[in-house]
């Protein structure tokens, strides 16, 4: 909801899933729930807040062990 612009809406289902979810899941949720935070700060202009949000996002990544498949795919000839 939050990436087509309904951000009531996105915002109400992103802290259904925090309360969901554990303070100690796996970092790649935590990454992915700070990303999603950022995009709505950032979509209602709220930069600092954003910000904010990517640099945790950030710090987390951090402590991802390994590199994604995806990310790490080479085109080839």
């Amino acid at each position: 909801m939050i990436w087509v612009g309904e951000f009531d809406e996105g915002e109400r289902w992103l802290h259904r899933a925090t309360e969901t979810l554990r303070s100690d899941s796996a970092p790649a949720i935590g990454v992915a729930m700070h990303l999603v935070s950022a995009m709505l700060h950032a979509g209602r202009g709220l930069n600092d807040d954003a910000l904010a949000e990517f640099t945790s996002a950030e710090r987390l990544q951090s402590q991802l062990i390994g590199t994604h498949r995806v990310t790490s795919c080479t085109a080839r000839p």
